[in-house]
């Protein structure tokens, strides 16, 4: 339908996101089962072949995390969490001072950044702070 828009996952398990990435790249490719073209079924790419958009997750910046505990954060491009108790600017200060991570601590830079993401690579997972919101009751 030649119709554009992007692809968010967002959820509290890394486990779960990194099942998500892995099968969502599968699709991409068209090397999923359900539409990879074979036993009759559709043949869907977004992997930048043919004029299609390259959706596939393959930056670290795709990834991202969202603390709500001491002010809300997002960081984009880091592989692990803090530890429970540590402070989530303090886990990442080297990282950040190195250029591997970004810390956007503004809600305002927090959307710009999630904007970016999506217009250049069309797809990113957030993993959320499971903690903040099992402490809010829910």
């Amino acid at each position: 339908m030649k119709k554009e828009f992007s692809v968010v996952f967002r959820n509290y398990s890394a486990q779960d996101l990194q099942n998500v990435v892995a099968e969502f790249n599968t699709f991409c490719k068209g090397e999923h089962p359900c539409y990879s073209g074979r036993s009759g079924t559709a043949l869907v790419k977004f992997d930048g072949s043919k004029g299609t958009r390259e959706m596939r997750f393959k930056e670290k910046h795709q990834r991202a995390h969202f603390f709500r505990t001491g002010g809300n954060r997002l960081i984009t491009g880091a592989s692990k969490v803090p530890p429970q108790g540590e402070s989530v600017d303090d886990f990442y200060q080297g990282q950040v001072e190195e250029g591997n991570v970004f810390n956007y601590k503004d809600p305002i830079d927090q959307y710009v950044a999630i904007l970016e993401t999506l217009k250049k690579r069309a797809s990113m997972s957030i993993q959320d702070d499971r903690q903040a919101w099992t402490k809010a009751g829910n």
